[in-house]
C-alpha cells in the first residue's frame, strides 16, 4: 500500500480545520469533530507515534471499535479529508486522491502501471467516463493476470486469458468487456512487445442484445403521486432528482454532474456536456421541473460555494451516480414499485423515457437527440421494450394447416 506521510504542514493547518470546513457549509458538529481529530494526528506527529495518514485511519477504526463497512469507510474518509487540507490546505474530494484506495489500479506491480499509463495517456481527449472505464477494464484484466503468476506481458498464457473470461462453468464477462480489453491493448501496440500475442488469445464473445426494462404506466402514475407530493414525503432534493429523471431521461451521472451555470433560466434551457459521450446536450426546460429545481435551490440547498446543483446532505459535497441511483430506489420503494424484486434505478427512467416517446410515434433519429445518443443504434434498442408496437407487426398463422398438439407444448 502506498504510504502518504504525515506533512509539516499539520502544525499551521491543523488549528484551521474547523474555520474552512464551516466556510465551505459543513456543520458546526462535524467540523468540530473532525478539528479534534486533526489536533490528536498532531499530538501523535509530534511525540512520533505516527507517520502516515493510514496509519491514523487504522487508529481510529481500531479506536472507534467500528463494527461494520459503512463504519470503517466513514473513518477512512475523514482521515483523508484531514490529509487533503493538510496537504493543500483546501478541500478536495474523497474521489480522486487515490488514499488507502481499493482500486485495482492501485494493486498492480510497476510493470503492469505502466500499461494502464499507456491506456490512460491514449485517451487523452476522451470523455472521462470514457477514460475511467479503459482504466478500469484493463486494471481488471492485468491484476488477474498478475494474481496468476503473470508478473509482466511475456509470461502470460492462452490458457491465463481464457480463464478471466471464463471460470470452468460459465462466461463471467460479455462480448462488451471483451471489446473493451481488445481495444486497451490495442492501445499498447508498438509500445510492448508480447501485446499482440496476448491479443491473439482473447476469446471471441458473441454479443447478445439484452431487453430493455422500463416503467410500467401504473408504475410511473405511483411514482409521480409520491414525486409531487414533496416534502415531508421527499425531499426537495429527492423531488428534483425524480422529476428531471421521468421528464427528461437524463442519464443519472449528468444529473449528478449538473450545475447552476447549466440551467438557462431566461430561454428554459438545460445546457450540459455529457459525462459518457463528452458532447453538448441542450433540453427543454420544463416547467414542472425549472420549479422543482428552483424549490430546492431556494428551500433546502445547503449554502455552499460549490458549483453544483445538487448535494449531499450530511456532508455538503456533490453526489456521485451512486447517490442518484440510491434516491431512485428509495423512492421507488415509497412508491411501492418492485418491492417484491424487479429491476430499479435511475436508468429506469431514462428508459421509461425512450419508451414512451417511441409509443407517441417520435422518430428515433428526434428521440436519440433528446437523449444524447451518439449513435442511432443506441436508440433502436428500446424498440424491442416496447411489446404493444410490436405486436403490431406481428404475423397471423391462421392461413397455416397446424395441428392442435403444438399449443399443448
Amino acid at each position: 500500500m502506498q504510504q502518504h506521510a504525515i506533512s509539516k504542514n499539520i502544525r499551521v493547518r491543523a488549528p484551521l480545520i474547523y474555520e474552512h470546513l464551516r466556510s465551505i457549509g459543513y456543520k458546526h458538529e462535524y467540523s468540530i469533530k473532525v478539528s479534534n481529530l486533526a489536533k490528536r494526528l498532531l499530538v501523535f506527529y509530534d511525540n512520533g507515534t505516527m507517520s502516515s495518514y493510514e496509519e491514523f485511519a487504522f487508529y481510529l477504526i481500531d479506536k472507534m471499535k467500528t463494527h461494520s463497512k459503512k463504519e470503517a469507510r466513514y473513518y477512512r474518509l475523514i482521515a483523508r479529508l484531514i490529509k487533503d487540507f493538510v496537504e493543500h490546505g483546501r478541500y478536495l474530494s474523497f474521489y480522486h486522491s487515490g488514499f488507502m484506495s481499493r482500486r485495482t489500479e492501485f494493486k498492480l506491480n510497476s510493470s503492469y502501471k505502466s500499461i494502464v499509463e499507456i491506456v490512460k495517456k491514449k485517451t487523452l481527449g476522451k470523455s472521462e467516463s470514457y477514460k475511467k472505464n479503459c482504466a478500469c477494464l484493463i486494471s481488471n484484466f492485468l491484476y488477474f493476470l498478475q494474481t496468476q503468476g503473470a508478473t509482466d506481458l511475456s509470461m502470460v498464457t492462452e490458457n491465463m486469458v481464457l480463464d478471466f473470461f471464463h471460470d470452468g462453468k460459465r462466461v463471467k464477462y460479455s462480448s462488451d468487456y471483451y471489446q473493451g480489453v481488445k481495444r486497451c491493448l490495442g492501445y499498447c501496440k508498438g509500445e510492448f512487445k508480447d501485446v499482440e500475442q496476448i491479443i491473439g488469445y482473447l476469446p471471441k464473445l458473441r454479443k447478445h442484445r439484452k431487453n430493455i426494462d422500463y416503467l410500467k404506466g401504473e408504475e410511473i402514475g405511483a411514482l409521480k403521486r409520491i414525486v409531487e407530493q414533496g416534502p415531508p414525503i421527499i425531499s426537495f432534493r429527492d423531488k428534483a432528482i425524480m422529476t428531471i429523471g421521468m421528464y427528461t431521461g437524463m442519464r443519472g451521472c449528468d444529473v449528478a454532474n449538473l450545475k447552476i451555470g447549466d440551467i438557462d433560466w431566461a430561454n428554459e434551457k438545460i445546457r450540459i456536456i455529457q459525462s459518457k459521450t463528452a458532447k453538448e446536450l441542450q433540453l427543454p426546460l420544463r416547467p414542472v421541473v425549472g420549479n422543482a429545481i428552483f424549490d430546492y435551490i431556494t428551500k433546502e440547498r445547503p449554502q455552499n460555494c460549490d458549483a453544483h446543483i445538487f448535494l449531499t446532505e450530511k456532508i455538503p459535497r456533490p453526489m456521485s451516480n451512486k447517490n442518484i441511483g440510491n434516491i431512485t430506489r428509495r423512492v421507488m420503494r415509497q412508491a411501492g414499485i418492485r418491492v417484491n424484486g424487479g429491476r430499479m434505478g435511475f436508468h429506469l427512467l431514462r428508459h421509461s423515457v425512450a419508451t414512451s416517446l417511441l409509443r407517441n410515434n417520435i422518430s428515433t433519429g428526434i428521440i436519440a437527440s433528446a437523449l444524447g445518443h451518439a449513435s442511432i443504434e443506441s436508440t433502436n434498442r428500446y424498440l424491442s421494450s416496447d411489446m404493444d408496437h410490436l405486436k403490431e407487426f406481428a404475423l397471423t398463422i391462421e392461413q397455416f394447416p397446424m395441428g392442435k398438439e403444438v399449443f399443448n407444448l
